[in-house]
């Protein structure tokens, strides 16, 4: 028997008073996909993801389907969800993903031990975790606080916690956008091998950034004024948008490119 798809979003309508600022989207990933949601600020995009991830605002009203692994969602809190239904979630602004005042070690072990493992099995798995995300001296690490860490430190933190979790969908919104570029290509790459395939979490994207979103997902959907105005393969998107708001997209990642090789001639 197929698995069952790693999210199925239906008709996903979201209100915050009289505005609508999602209307109507429908998503697919199947098992160990990765599908970017593309879109300027605005799009809706975060706000979908927020509705995957189960964190939508107090004020937000939603209706439609969001069905996680087979089983419907979008009621159910990120709490109240059954284990098999929740998402691991990886935001831009990792400083507030993560609880001030507790130690990271603490914070990647308490997962592991609610799965049952052992104090020295969850030790070992954080090990295990934080090396796998390119933190390859642990110690110093597990005993810091989050705000002791550089941004591209916690992000990493931010990405083994999802990880831990053992989830079958990582939502990961705007991840590197607070990041350096040698940074942002990094964490890159670790969402690269540890998402997709038959053994990892899909992966729903979240970014304004064409250039990434095709280097890493295999399909692309773009949202524009709260719809998904375009779908499908990510090349296929990249070499002949079908939507003016993805060609805008495009037209930008074009001028930021010719604006880096402009001021890398000009500083030589």
């Amino acid at each position: 028997m197929a698995d069952p798809p790693a999210l199925s979003v239906s008709d996903l309508t979201v209100r915050l008073g009289s505005a609508t600022p999602v209307a109507g989207v429908d998503l697919h990933i199947r098992a160990g996909g990765r599908l970017a949601l593309l879109g300027a600020s605005g799009s809706g995009k975060s706000l979908t993801a927020a509705a995957v991830a189960g964190c939508l605002p107090p004020i937000a009203r939603a209706h439609g389907s969001v069905q996680v692994g087979g089983t419907e969602v979008l009621h159910r809190p990120a709490a109240r969800r059954a284990a098999a239904a929740r998402v691991g979630l990886v935001v831009q602004d990792s400083a507030t993903a993560l609880n001030p005042m507790a130690r990271i070690g603490r914070q990647l072990r308490e997962p592991l031990r609610r799965r049952g493992l052992s104090r020295a099995a969850a030790a070992a798995e954080v090990d295990l975790l934080l090396r796998g995300v390119g933190l390859n001296d642990p110690e110093p690490i597990l005993r810091s606080h989050p705000g002791a860490l550089s941004g591209g430190q916690r992000q990493r933190v931010c990405l083994a916690l999802a990880l831990a979790c053992e989830v079958g969908l990582l939502v990961a919104d705007e991840p590197t956008t607070a990041l350096d570029v040698v940074t942002q290509a990094a964490v890159l790459e670790l969402l690269r091998q540890r998402t997709g395939g038959a053994g990892g979490p899909a992966l729903l994207f979240i970014t304004h950034d064409i250039a990434v979103a095709a280097s890493l997902c295999d399909e692309i959907a773009v949202m524009d004024a709260g719809v998904v105005v375009e779908r499908g393969p990510a090349a296929q998107i990249v070499a002949a948008p079908g939507h003016p708001a993805t060609r805008r997209l495009i037209d930008s990642a074009h001028d930021i490119e010719r604006d880096l090789v402009a001021a890398t001639r000009w500083a030589s």
